[in-house]
């Protein structure tokens, strides 16, 4: 299940980066909106599959594969956050990005089979 919730937070990531990317080159501020929902979203499915890690046994902090999803839902939860003070919707962008690109890098790499 935490893998799936992973995979459907990286779509979304990567689609809430796009409709930032649109709203930069001027389809207006609902389309920023929309793109600040499906982030937000991300971020909760996100924290989805972080929470059925904690719920099989596995520890969010316990080695790198498992920290870089946490800190893809940090860099998503802060700018959400920040956004809420100011509203910067063109770092929309690349923080979707960089989100998607740290999910995606946690699956690179190796699992660490110490006891």
């Amino acid at each position: 299940m935490a893998s799936s919730l992973k995979f459907v937070a990286v779509v979304l990531y990567l689609s809430a980066a796009t409709l930032y990317l649109l709203h930069i080159y001027g389809r207006g501020r609902r389309v920023a909106v929309l793109a600040h929902v499906i982030l937000g979203v991300a971020a909760v499915a996100q924290r989805g599959s972080i929470g059925a890690q904690c719920a099989g046994g596995i520890p969010p902090l316990r080695d790198m594969r498992e920290v870089l999803p946490f800190v893809s839902w940090v860099i998503a939860a802060l700018y959400l956050l920040a956004s809420l003070r100011y509203p910067a919707f063109a770092l929309g962008a690349p923080v979707g990005l960089a989100s998607a690109l740290v999910l995606l890098l946690a699956k690179l790499v190796p699992r660490d089979r110490s006891p």
